[in-house]
């Protein structure tokens, strides 16, 4: 009798061990994926009507890989493989927008952790300073590994995001501000590169590391100095202009619900070099702005109601739109354009 029973479990159906990979490949929604081609190093199968592959493997290389619309997916073995039937589930796929703005060379991979050993990989060109699009790809977001020549060991690189594109940037380096200002700043200086505090250095000045395109801001005694968008690709020195006394603008009339726990105002420098910062909370709705080159700015808190629609009379600020809530301020909108700077002026405010 027991030896009938081992004649039954040897003509089984074969499962994943040492020797060999079978599985099934199933599509996102959890169908079977016929007809298609699996690879080990030793050879390769095509999975059948149920999405059902076995193809033989060996030690150290046992790993089985497919190619499906813009990627490759491998799954390595697991010990706890051994005697089943693995199960590999394709991810939903999206076309992912790629803004190449890394100055070193780089023959770049994408990779996405899939979970349960399963890893997706692309291998995008990127040219610097183009935008690329990368089809059918893992829905999710990727790490970036460059290799300075193809074949060469890759390195992790910064990945960032603005809106829906992700942006390959270059590796991280040094950004030091200086305060430039009649006399010493006051004590109390805050400085942020990107969204991250930077750290003072003994020398006065401040540190912090960042790549490809932040916006450096600082804030000293109540008044914001004027922010900088650079872009980084190495170290670099960044100069803020920073003023004792500047632009000013009473928002007063409009603000009586105004509740600064509630409600930040942010001032924003539309164009290639532009920049947002948050405003302090006011002196009695006086807000203190920086020193403003000429240019467009908007002034908004809460929700924009999106692009403005003409600037009206350079050098006045003109509210287009106040929202309030049971007696508090939710949303307001203004524009400013300047055809000369800024420095020290009440900029005059008018609304509809």
């Amino acid at each position: 009798m027991w030896i009938a029973l081992a004649w039954l479990a040897a003509c089984g159906p074969p499962n994943t061990g040492p020797s060999r990979a079978v599985g099934v490949l199933l599509d996102p929604k959890g169908d079977p994926v016929a007809g298609q081609k699996m690879v080990t190093v030793e050879s390769s199968d095509v999975t059948d009507a149920q999405g059902r592959f076995d193809a033989p493997w060996k030690a150290p290389s046992q790993h089985v890989d497919t190619t499906w619309r813009g990627a490759r997916y491998l799954r390595a073995r697991k010990a706890q493989d051994d005697g089943y039937v693995m199960t590999l589930k394709l991810p939903h796929t999206r076309d992912l927008t790629l803004r190449c703005e890394r100055h070193a060379a780089c023959d770049l991979q994408l990779r996405w952790e899939l979970g349960d050993g399963l890893q997706a990989v692309a291998h995008p060109e990127c040219p610097e300073g183009k935008e690329v699009v990368v089809q059918g790809v893992p829905a999710g977001t990727p790490t970036a590994w460059c290799a300075s020549a193809p074949g060469a060991k890759p390195d992790q690189v910064p990945l960032g995001a603005d809106g829906a594109a992700l942006v390959l940037e270059d590796d991280l380096a040094p950004v030091t501000v200086e305060l430039r200002t009649e006399g010493t700043p006051p004590d109390d200086c805050q400085v942020w590169v990107g969204d991250t505090p930077a750290t003072q250095a003994a020398d006065g000045s401040w540190q912090r590391v960042a790549a490809g395109r932040v916006e450096v801001r600082a804030l000293c005694g109540g008044r914001p100095a004027t922010p900088r968008t650079v872009r980084v690709r190495g170290p670099q020195t960044v100069a803020l202009e920073w003023s004792r006394v500047g632009p000013e603008v009473d928002l007063g009339p409009w603000l009586s619900g105004w509740n600064p726990a509630l409600n930040t105002l942010t001032l924003t420098r539309l164009g290639d070099d532009g920049w947002a910062t948050p405003l302090p909370p006011p002196d009695r709705a006086v807000f203190a702005l920086p020193p403003l080159p000429a240019g467009d700015y908007t002034l908004t808190a809460g929700t924009p109601s999106g692009p403005p629609k003409g600037f009206g009379e350079p050098g006045v600020v003109h509210v287009r739109r106040v929202d309030q809530d049971q007696g508090t301020v939710r949303d307001l909108e203004a524009v400013l354009r300047l055809k000369e700077d800024a420095l020290d002026d009440k900029l005059p405010v008018r609304a509809p």
